[in-house]
């Protein structure tokens, strides 16, 4: 058997069938109106635990009942106080008579001041895949004082896989549902209870927990780094493994070479080159006297 804090998470297999077996057997009797013979039945089955909320109210309801017709009055009252706290609205079996009626509706006005059991619980609607998630169960402090135990049953359907685990009583308890549960696209149903001290749920709820597919992972994208082992690599590697640089450009390149590289030099070396051949010309020109021969002429 399991256990959470040394509490059994749940009454041995034999257990709960004797339960249930016991309750069959008293609700036969019942209707053969053996009053007599039910009483004690129903008493049993609820000693054996294991019975749901509803069974749990049935036995309770009958075994007031049933001490009612035999005229235990005392302990009529004791049983439609346990009823009323399961619910207030419970009906009384008509075979009991009207005595029982009068026994029940005095034991819901003196149990109206605390209440029936309300167990508020807190639970995900959608959780992602094969993620772990809480859920929590909630009880006033009286209530809470009544109860041994409070204990959560998550179970995923199509693999059948499920988890259970029990607390002390208190006014709340939350449990963790293991990722093992919520795996895949799929609806958990998780399933919150209060415990009496023989095992007996008195109250449960049950909620339905949608679980998202695992969202595909994103392609990785490699990021390039530079550790301090490139740098020095780089600074050693060979002239000819380098990239070259590019030249640099000025941001304008009219304003480059100053004077030089403005048209005044070929203006004045232009200006130069034509005064030099005038004088070459004159300094070369023939002279107005023409000597042939012997005789010489004159030009005018």
């Amino acid at each position: 058997m399991a256990f959470a804090l040394g509490i059994p998470l749940s009454l041995p297999r034999s257990a709960l069938a004797e339960g249930n077996e016991t309750l069959t057997r008293a609700r036969a009797a019942w209707d053969r109106g053996e009053f007599d013979s039910a009483e004690p039945l129903y008493k049993e089955a609820l000693d054996r635990g294991g019975l749901s909320p509803s069974e749990t109210l049935d036995a309770t309801v009958h075994l007031g009942a049933s001490r009612a017709v035999l005229n235990k009055k005392k302990g009529a009252l004791s049983a439609f106080r346990q009823a009323a706290l399961l619910d207030p609205r419970f009906k009384v079996p008509s075979e009991a008579g009207r005595k029982a009626v009068q026994l029940a509706n005095q034991a819901r006005r003196e149990e109206a001041k605390i209440g029936p059991y309300v167990l508020r619980t807190e639970v995900p609607e959608t959780v992602p895949a094969n993620k772990a998630f809480r859920v929590t169960a909630s009880l006033d402090a009286t209530h809470a004082a009544l109860v041994t135990k409070m204990a959560v049953l998550a179970r995923e359907p199509i693999t059948d896989k499920s988890f259970e685990k029990s607390d002390a009583a208190s006014t709340s308890v939350s449990f963790e549902i293991p990722a093992t549960v919520a795996a895949g696209d799929q609806t958990v149903t998780v399933r919150l209870d209060a415990f009496d001290a023989r095992d007996n749920r008195v109250v449960s709820v049950e909620k339905k927990v949608k679980v998202d597919p695992a969202p595909a992972e994103p392609p990785a994208v490699a990021v390039p780094t530079t550790s301090p082992a490139n740098n020095a690599q780089a600074k050693t590697a060979p002239d000819w493994a380098k990239p070259i640089p590019e030249p640099k450009k000025d941001k304008d390149d009219s304003k480059k070479g100053g004077f030089w590289a403005s048209p005044w030099p070929y203006v004045i070396g232009g200006v130069a080159l034509a005064a030099g051949g005038a004088a070459l010309y004159v300094a070369t020109r023939p002279t107005d006297d023409v000597a042939v021969g012997g005789a010489a002429v004159r030009v005018r």
